[in-house]
Protein backbone atom coordinates (compact mmCIF):
# COMPACT_ATOMS: atom_id res chain seq x y z
CA UNK A 1 0.00 0.00 0.00
CA UNK A 2 1.07 3.58 -1.03
CA UNK A 3 0.91 6.22 1.68
CA UNK A 4 -0.27 9.58 0.38
CA UNK A 5 0.45 12.63 1.75
CA UNK A 6 -0.64 16.46 0.73
CA UNK A 7 2.00 19.10 1.22
CA UNK A 8 1.49 22.85 0.30
CA UNK A 9 4.70 25.03 -0.40
CA UNK A 10 2.39 28.56 1.29
CA UNK A 11 4.92 31.49 -0.19
CA UNK A 12 3.21 33.49 -2.18
CA UNK A 13 3.17 37.35 -0.27
CA UNK A 14 2.62 39.20 -3.60
CA UNK A 15 -0.66 38.39 -5.06
CA UNK A 16 -3.52 38.58 -2.38
CA UNK A 17 -5.15 36.02 -4.18
CA UNK A 18 -2.68 33.83 -3.54
CA UNK A 19 -4.51 33.57 -0.29
CA UNK A 20 -7.95 32.04 -1.62
CA UNK A 21 -5.61 29.34 -3.00
CA UNK A 22 -4.72 28.59 0.69
CA UNK A 23 -8.02 28.91 1.97
CA UNK A 24 -9.33 26.95 -0.43
CA UNK A 25 -7.34 23.63 -0.40
CA UNK A 26 -7.46 23.95 3.65
CA UNK A 27 -11.06 23.89 3.04
CA UNK A 28 -11.63 21.51 0.62
CA UNK A 29 -8.75 18.94 2.28
CA UNK A 30 -10.83 19.54 5.67
CA UNK A 31 -14.25 18.75 4.06
CA UNK A 32 -12.52 15.42 3.11
CA UNK A 33 -11.55 14.91 7.08
CA UNK A 34 -7.74 15.03 5.44
CA UNK A 35 -4.99 16.94 7.39
CA UNK A 36 -2.86 18.75 5.28
CA UNK A 37 0.96 19.91 5.63
CA UNK A 38 1.03 23.65 5.24
CA UNK A 39 4.87 24.45 4.59
CA UNK A 40 4.31 28.43 5.38
CA UNK A 41 6.72 31.47 4.45
CA UNK A 42 7.78 33.92 7.57
CA UNK A 43 6.77 36.88 5.21
CA UNK A 44 3.61 35.26 3.96
CA UNK A 45 2.45 35.05 7.58
CA UNK A 46 2.89 39.06 7.65
CA UNK A 47 1.43 39.09 4.43
CA UNK A 48 -2.14 37.36 6.23
CA UNK A 49 -1.92 40.28 8.61
CA UNK A 50 -1.61 42.96 6.31
CA UNK A 51 -4.13 41.67 4.03
CA UNK A 52 -6.65 41.25 7.51
CA UNK A 53 -6.98 37.71 6.52
CA UNK A 54 -8.41 35.74 9.32
CA UNK A 55 -10.38 33.47 7.42
CA UNK A 56 -6.54 32.39 6.28
CA UNK A 57 -5.34 32.44 9.65
CA UNK A 58 -8.23 30.49 11.06
CA UNK A 59 -8.20 27.76 7.78
CA UNK A 60 -4.68 25.89 8.94
CA UNK A 61 -5.76 25.53 12.73
CA UNK A 62 -6.84 21.82 11.45
CA UNK A 63 -3.93 20.83 9.41
CA UNK A 64 -0.11 21.00 10.02
CA UNK A 65 2.06 23.82 9.48
CA UNK A 66 5.54 23.35 8.45
CA UNK A 67 8.50 25.55 7.42
CA UNK A 68 9.61 26.98 4.32
CA UNK A 69 12.01 29.59 4.95
CA UNK A 70 11.69 33.29 6.27
CA UNK A 71 11.68 34.64 3.30
CA UNK A 72 11.87 32.24 0.35
CA UNK A 73 13.28 33.78 -3.06
CA UNK A 74 14.46 37.05 -1.39
CA UNK A 75 17.95 37.26 -1.51
CA UNK A 76 20.22 35.85 0.25
CA UNK A 77 18.81 32.97 0.07
CA UNK A 78 19.89 29.93 2.43
CA UNK A 79 22.26 28.88 -0.01
CA UNK A 80 23.43 32.58 -0.34
CA UNK A 81 23.97 32.83 2.87
CA UNK A 82 25.31 29.84 4.16
CA UNK A 83 27.61 28.80 1.61
CA UNK A 84 30.53 29.91 4.53
CA UNK A 85 33.87 27.64 5.44
CA UNK A 86 32.70 28.36 9.12
CA UNK A 87 29.67 25.79 9.10
CA UNK A 88 28.83 27.57 13.60
CA UNK A 89 28.44 31.14 11.68
CA UNK A 90 26.69 29.79 8.87
CA UNK A 91 24.19 27.51 11.50
CA UNK A 92 23.53 30.71 13.55
CA UNK A 93 22.82 32.69 10.73
CA UNK A 94 20.38 30.06 9.60
CA UNK A 95 18.70 29.68 13.02
CA UNK A 96 18.40 33.73 13.69
CA UNK A 97 16.19 33.96 10.79
CA UNK A 98 14.17 30.84 10.55
CA UNK A 99 13.36 31.96 14.14
CA UNK A 100 12.29 35.09 13.19
CA UNK A 101 10.11 33.36 10.63
CA UNK A 102 8.92 30.76 13.50
CA UNK A 103 8.35 33.92 15.95
CA UNK A 104 5.76 35.12 13.07
CA UNK A 105 4.15 31.96 12.07
CA UNK A 106 3.25 30.71 15.30
CA UNK A 107 1.53 34.77 16.18
CA UNK A 108 -0.47 34.17 13.02
CA UNK A 109 -1.35 30.03 12.90
CA UNK A 110 -0.99 29.63 16.56
CA UNK A 111 1.03 26.54 15.70
CA UNK A 112 4.16 25.91 18.15
CA UNK A 113 5.74 22.75 16.29
CA UNK A 114 6.38 22.11 12.91
CA UNK A 115 7.01 18.32 12.05
CA UNK A 116 8.09 19.53 8.16
CA UNK A 117 10.19 22.07 6.43
CA UNK A 118 10.71 22.08 2.32
CA UNK A 119 14.05 24.58 0.96
CA UNK A 120 12.96 27.31 -1.41
CA UNK A 121 13.34 26.35 -4.62
CA UNK A 122 16.48 24.39 -4.66
CA UNK A 123 18.08 26.50 -1.49
CA UNK A 124 18.46 23.46 0.39
CA UNK A 125 21.86 23.78 2.05
CA UNK A 126 23.37 20.81 3.78
CA UNK A 127 23.32 23.57 6.98
CA UNK A 128 19.99 23.69 6.67
CA UNK A 129 19.29 20.14 7.09
CA UNK A 130 21.04 20.62 10.44
CA UNK A 131 19.17 23.38 11.47
CA UNK A 132 15.74 22.43 11.14
CA UNK A 133 16.48 19.33 12.70
CA UNK A 134 17.70 21.37 15.22
CA UNK A 135 13.94 23.40 15.19
CA UNK A 136 12.49 19.85 15.86
CA UNK A 137 11.26 18.89 12.03
CA UNK A 138 11.44 15.73 11.47
CA UNK A 139 10.98 15.85 7.68
CA UNK A 140 12.53 17.46 4.91
CA UNK A 141 10.87 17.86 1.20
CA UNK A 142 14.37 18.09 -0.64
CA UNK A 143 14.89 16.83 -4.03
CA UNK A 144 19.28 16.45 -3.61
CA UNK A 145 18.50 13.45 -0.99
CA UNK A 146 15.85 10.92 -2.14
CA UNK A 147 16.16 7.35 -2.61
CA UNK A 148 16.02 6.16 -6.41
CA UNK A 149 14.35 2.86 -5.81
CA UNK A 150 10.59 3.30 -5.21
CA UNK A 151 10.96 6.95 -3.42
CA UNK A 152 11.42 5.53 0.33
CA UNK A 153 12.17 8.03 2.58
CA UNK A 154 16.19 8.81 3.10
CA UNK A 155 17.67 9.92 6.38
CA UNK A 156 20.08 12.39 5.99
CA UNK A 157 22.08 14.95 8.15
CA UNK A 158 19.74 13.82 11.14
CA UNK A 159 15.97 14.56 9.36
CA UNK A 160 13.81 12.43 6.84
CA UNK A 161 14.23 13.14 3.28
CA UNK A 162 10.81 12.75 1.33
CA UNK A 163 10.80 13.59 -2.13
CA UNK A 164 7.61 16.03 -3.69
CA UNK A 165 6.58 13.46 -6.36
CA UNK A 166 3.58 15.40 -8.10
CA UNK A 167 3.04 18.89 -8.21
CA UNK A 168 -0.97 19.44 -8.70
CA UNK A 169 -0.92 22.36 -10.61
CA UNK A 170 0.89 20.32 -12.96
CA UNK A 171 -1.45 18.42 -14.25
CA UNK A 172 -5.27 19.42 -12.82
CA UNK A 173 -5.38 22.29 -14.83
CA UNK A 174 -7.27 21.62 -18.01
CA UNK A 175 -7.11 18.28 -17.60
CA UNK A 176 -9.93 15.57 -17.71
CA UNK A 177 -11.10 13.02 -15.44
CA UNK A 178 -9.23 10.34 -17.51
CA UNK A 179 -6.20 12.48 -17.16
CA UNK A 180 -6.10 12.64 -13.14
CA UNK A 181 -7.47 8.38 -13.43
CA UNK A 182 -3.89 7.90 -15.80
CA UNK A 183 -1.61 9.88 -13.01
CA UNK A 184 -2.84 7.54 -10.49
CA UNK A 185 -2.66 4.25 -12.15
CA UNK A 186 0.55 5.59 -12.79
CA UNK A 187 2.07 5.42 -9.59
CA UNK A 188 3.97 2.60 -8.92
CA UNK A 189 2.88 -0.16 -6.93
CA UNK A 190 6.01 -0.90 -4.80
CA UNK A 191 5.90 3.08 -3.78
CA UNK A 192 5.98 3.68 -0.36
CA UNK A 193 5.15 7.04 0.41
CA UNK A 194 3.85 9.74 -2.12
CA UNK A 195 3.75 12.80 -1.84
CA UNK A 196 1.16 15.09 -3.96
CA UNK A 197 2.79 18.98 -3.70
CA UNK A 198 0.30 22.02 -4.07
CA UNK A 199 1.40 25.79 -4.77
CA UNK A 200 -1.68 27.34 -3.50
CA UNK A 201 -1.58 30.52 -5.58
CA UNK A 202 -0.93 28.49 -8.44
CA UNK A 203 -4.48 27.61 -8.67
CA UNK A 204 -5.17 31.10 -9.15
CA UNK A 205 -2.14 32.93 -10.55
CA UNK A 206 -0.15 31.79 -13.81
CA UNK A 207 3.22 32.43 -12.07
CA UNK A 208 5.38 32.00 -9.42
CA UNK A 209 5.75 35.40 -7.60
CA UNK A 210 9.68 34.95 -7.45
CA UNK A 211 10.05 34.46 -11.20
CA UNK A 212 8.79 37.80 -12.12
CA UNK A 213 10.71 39.33 -8.40
CA UNK A 214 13.18 38.01 -7.46
CA UNK A 215 15.18 36.05 -10.70
CA UNK A 216 18.75 36.78 -9.58
CA UNK A 217 18.40 39.99 -8.45
CA UNK A 218 15.83 41.49 -5.09
CA UNK A 219 12.62 43.35 -7.05
CA UNK A 220 11.79 46.52 -4.26
CA UNK A 221 8.09 46.31 -2.93
CA UNK A 222 6.99 49.48 -4.60
CA UNK A 223 8.18 47.80 -7.80
CA UNK A 224 6.74 44.05 -7.43
CA UNK A 225 5.11 42.55 -10.75
CA UNK A 226 1.75 40.58 -10.09
CA UNK A 227 1.01 38.02 -11.98
CA UNK A 228 -1.87 37.26 -14.42
CA UNK A 229 -4.90 35.61 -12.73
CA UNK A 230 -6.35 32.74 -14.25
CA UNK A 231 -9.76 32.39 -16.04
CA UNK A 232 -12.81 31.44 -13.30
CA UNK A 233 -13.62 28.52 -15.49
CA UNK A 234 -9.64 27.59 -15.08
CA UNK A 235 -9.69 27.98 -11.56
CA UNK A 236 -12.87 26.43 -11.09
CA UNK A 237 -11.61 22.77 -13.20
CA UNK A 238 -8.53 22.99 -11.22
CA UNK A 239 -10.99 22.36 -7.80
CA UNK A 240 -13.14 20.34 -9.28
CA UNK A 241 -10.46 17.98 -10.30
CA UNK A 242 -8.74 18.41 -7.42
CA UNK A 243 -11.48 17.29 -5.50
CA UNK A 244 -11.84 14.15 -8.22
CA UNK A 245 -8.61 13.17 -7.41
CA UNK A 246 -9.26 12.94 -3.58
CA UNK A 247 -11.91 10.99 -4.18
CA UNK A 248 -10.08 8.45 -6.75
CA UNK A 249 -7.94 7.64 -4.24
CA UNK A 250 -10.25 7.12 -1.41
CA UNK A 251 -11.62 4.74 -3.20
CA UNK A 252 -9.04 2.82 -4.53
CA UNK A 253 -7.29 0.12 -1.84
CA UNK A 254 -3.72 0.62 -3.34
CA UNK A 255 -3.49 3.90 -1.46
CA UNK A 256 -3.53 5.13 2.27
CA UNK A 257 -3.75 8.87 2.39
CA UNK A 258 -1.67 9.58 5.57
CA UNK A 259 -0.75 12.59 8.00
CA UNK A 260 2.86 13.51 9.23
CA UNK A 261 2.20 11.88 12.19
CA UNK A 262 1.88 8.84 10.42
CA UNK A 263 5.39 8.88 8.72
CA UNK A 264 7.00 10.25 11.85
CA UNK A 265 5.73 7.61 14.07
CA UNK A 266 6.67 4.51 11.10
CA UNK A 267 9.94 6.36 10.31
CA UNK A 268 11.14 9.19 12.23
CA UNK A 269 10.64 8.00 16.05
CA UNK A 270 11.45 4.64 16.29
CA UNK A 271 14.59 4.08 18.41
CA UNK A 272 17.61 2.18 16.77
CA UNK A 273 20.36 0.35 19.49
CA UNK A 274 23.21 -1.26 17.51
CA UNK A 275 24.16 -4.33 20.22
CA UNK A 276 27.84 -6.12 20.55
CA UNK A 277 26.38 -9.03 19.07
CA UNK A 278 26.02 -7.35 15.86
CA UNK A 279 29.69 -6.81 14.81
CA UNK A 280 30.10 -10.35 12.58
CA UNK A 281 26.84 -9.07 10.46
CA UNK A 282 28.20 -5.49 10.16
CA UNK A 283 31.77 -6.85 9.29
CA UNK A 284 30.22 -8.71 6.74
CA UNK A 285 27.56 -6.47 5.47
CA UNK A 286 30.76 -3.66 5.05
CA UNK A 287 33.12 -6.39 3.84
CA UNK A 288 30.22 -6.62 0.69
CA UNK A 289 29.82 -3.14 0.30
CA UNK A 290 30.60 -0.12 2.20
CA UNK A 291 27.11 1.28 2.66
CA UNK A 292 24.78 2.20 5.03
CA UNK A 293 22.71 -1.08 6.81
CA UNK A 294 19.43 -1.46 6.54
CA UNK A 295 19.49 -5.10 8.42
CA UNK A 296 19.00 -5.84 11.38
CA UNK A 297 18.01 -2.22 11.92
CA UNK A 298 18.44 1.16 9.81
CA UNK A 299 22.15 2.29 10.97
CA UNK A 300 24.36 5.17 9.16
CA UNK A 301 27.66 4.83 8.97
CA UNK A 302 28.25 7.38 11.44
CA UNK A 303 26.30 5.30 13.68
CA UNK A 304 28.00 2.14 13.13
CA UNK A 305 31.49 4.14 13.93
CA UNK A 306 30.13 5.36 17.59
CA UNK A 307 29.04 1.97 18.12
CA UNK A 308 32.50 0.46 17.48
CA UNK A 309 33.89 3.59 19.69
CA UNK A 310 31.48 2.98 22.87
CA UNK A 311 32.25 -1.32 22.43
CA UNK A 312 36.03 -0.39 22.31
CA UNK A 313 35.09 1.60 25.57
CA UNK A 314 33.47 -1.63 27.15
CA UNK A 315 29.96 -1.10 25.91
CA UNK A 316 27.61 -3.32 25.10
CA UNK A 317 25.31 -1.32 23.49
CA UNK A 318 25.30 1.97 21.52
CA UNK A 319 21.89 4.02 21.70
CA UNK A 320 21.47 5.78 18.19
CA UNK A 321 21.26 9.38 18.38
CA UNK A 322 22.09 12.47 16.16
CA UNK A 323 25.44 12.08 13.85
CA UNK A 324 27.42 14.44 11.83
CA UNK A 325 29.30 14.08 8.40
CA UNK A 326 32.64 15.56 7.61
CA UNK A 327 33.69 18.93 7.12
CA UNK A 328 36.85 18.24 5.02
CA UNK A 329 37.33 15.04 2.50
CA UNK A 330 38.36 12.19 4.38
CA UNK A 331 42.18 11.58 4.90
CA UNK A 332 42.96 7.82 3.56
CA UNK A 333 46.24 5.88 3.77
CA UNK A 334 48.10 5.55 0.94
CA UNK A 335 50.64 2.72 1.82
CA UNK A 336 49.84 -0.28 4.65
CA UNK A 337 49.71 0.94 8.18
CA UNK A 338 49.65 -1.61 11.35
CA UNK A 339 47.91 -0.92 14.49
CA UNK A 340 47.91 -2.27 17.40
CA UNK A 341 44.84 -2.97 19.24
CA UNK A 342 45.74 -0.42 21.78
CA UNK A 343 46.30 1.91 19.02
CA UNK A 344 42.71 1.12 17.83
CA UNK A 345 41.08 1.84 21.37
CA UNK A 346 43.01 4.93 21.55
CA UNK A 347 41.67 6.21 17.89
CA UNK A 348 38.17 5.55 19.43
CA UNK A 349 38.77 8.83 21.38
CA UNK A 350 38.68 11.40 18.26
CA UNK A 351 34.49 10.10 17.44
CA UNK A 352 32.97 12.81 20.37
CA UNK A 353 29.10 12.51 19.88
CA UNK A 354 27.58 15.97 18.43
CA UNK A 355 29.88 16.85 16.82
CA UNK A 356 31.52 16.40 12.88
CA UNK A 357 33.77 13.55 12.38
CA UNK A 358 37.07 14.16 12.37
CA UNK A 359 39.00 13.23 8.32
CA UNK A 360 41.82 12.34 10.04
CA UNK A 361 43.06 10.21 13.12
CA UNK A 362 46.50 10.55 14.59
CA UNK A 363 47.95 8.11 17.00
CA UNK A 364 51.10 8.39 17.73
CA UNK A 365 53.36 8.87 14.74
CA UNK A 366 50.89 6.73 12.56
CA UNK A 367 48.30 8.59 10.65
CA UNK A 368 44.92 7.02 9.13
CA UNK A 369 41.23 8.23 8.06
CA UNK A 370 38.02 7.48 9.53
CA UNK A 371 37.44 4.57 7.09
CA UNK A 372 40.56 3.03 8.00
CA UNK A 373 39.83 2.93 11.73
CA UNK A 374 36.29 2.09 11.13
CA UNK A 375 38.12 -1.21 9.34
CA UNK A 376 40.42 -1.53 12.16
CA UNK A 377 37.67 -1.24 14.88
CA UNK A 378 35.88 -4.03 13.51
CA UNK A 379 38.62 -6.72 13.32
CA UNK A 380 39.63 -5.84 16.71
CA UNK A 381 35.86 -6.18 17.68
CA UNK A 382 36.11 -9.58 16.20
CA UNK A 383 39.13 -10.71 18.46
CA UNK A 384 42.35 -9.29 16.59
CA UNK A 385 45.21 -8.22 18.55
CA UNK A 386 46.89 -6.26 15.62
CA UNK A 387 45.80 -5.38 12.24
CA UNK A 388 47.34 -4.31 9.08
CA UNK A 389 44.73 -1.63 6.87
CA UNK A 390 45.41 0.25 3.88
CA UNK A 391 42.58 2.82 2.10
CA UNK A 392 39.74 1.32 0.63
CA UNK A 393 37.21 4.47 0.41
CA UNK A 394 35.27 6.10 2.66
CA UNK A 395 32.85 7.15 -0.05
CA UNK A 396 29.20 5.67 -0.16
CA UNK A 397 28.21 4.54 -3.64
CA UNK A 398 26.58 7.56 -4.48
CA UNK A 399 25.81 5.85 -7.79
CA UNK A 400 22.57 5.18 -5.66
CA UNK A 401 21.50 8.76 -5.19
CA UNK A 402 22.36 10.34 -8.24
CA UNK A 403 20.72 14.02 -7.66
CA UNK A 404 23.08 14.07 -4.94
CA UNK A 405 26.19 12.72 -6.51
CA UNK A 406 26.15 14.88 -9.61
CA UNK A 407 24.29 18.27 -7.06
CA UNK A 408 25.80 21.59 -8.00
CA UNK A 409 23.85 24.75 -6.90
CA UNK A 410 23.54 26.66 -10.47
CA UNK A 411 19.66 27.79 -10.89
CA UNK A 412 17.89 30.97 -11.55
CA UNK A 413 17.15 31.33 -7.40
CA UNK A 414 20.43 32.43 -6.65
CA UNK A 415 22.08 35.49 -7.74
CA UNK A 416 24.77 35.51 -10.32
CA UNK A 417 27.90 35.83 -8.78
CA UNK A 418 26.79 33.22 -6.05
CA UNK A 419 29.84 30.86 -5.93
CA UNK A 420 28.23 27.18 -4.71
CA UNK A 421 32.31 27.50 -2.96
CA UNK A 422 31.37 24.82 -0.16
CA UNK A 423 27.52 23.78 -0.08
CA UNK A 424 27.64 20.88 -2.61
CA UNK A 425 30.83 20.08 -1.83
CA UNK A 426 29.68 19.41 1.87
CA UNK A 427 26.38 17.61 0.92
CA UNK A 428 28.55 14.82 -0.16
CA UNK A 429 30.85 14.61 2.93
CA UNK A 430 27.50 14.33 4.79
CA UNK A 431 26.92 10.67 3.26
CA UNK A 432 28.04 9.22 6.62
CA UNK A 433 24.78 10.39 7.89
CA UNK A 434 22.54 9.02 5.26
CA UNK A 435 20.49 5.61 5.75
CA UNK A 436 17.46 4.07 4.49
CA UNK A 437 14.74 2.58 6.36
CA UNK A 438 15.00 -1.10 8.23
CA UNK A 439 14.91 -3.98 5.48
CA UNK A 440 15.13 -1.77 2.38
CA UNK A 441 16.29 -4.41 -0.52
CA UNK A 442 19.16 -2.23 -2.18
CA UNK A 443 21.11 -3.33 -5.78
CA UNK A 444 23.38 -6.68 -5.97
CA UNK A 445 26.15 -6.55 -4.40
Amino acid sequence: MTKVLFFFDTEDYVNKSGADGVLRAAKLLESHGIRGCFNVVGWFADAVLEWGRKDVAECLKNHDVGLHSHRHSHHPTINEYTDLEDYEEAKRLFLEDEKKSIEKISRVFGKTSFPAACPPGESSSYVAYYGYSELGCKIYNVGAHFDVMDNRPLYASNICCINYNRTLEAFLHNASKEDVRKVVDGIPETQEVLIFCHHPHKAYVTEHPDVLNYNQKNTPREEWVLSDIRSEEEIELFYENFEYLINYLKENPRFEIVTTDDIIKEYCDTKRVIKREYIDDIFVQLYRKFFPLTTPDSFSLADIVLACRDFLQGKDEHICGKVYGFMEEPFMADTYVTLTKEEVIKGAESFKDGEFLPSKIVVGDKVIGPGDWLRAALDVLRGKESVKIVSKTWQIDLDEFPRLRDLEYRNWVHMLDFKDNFLSKRARLQTWTLRLPKNTKRTIY
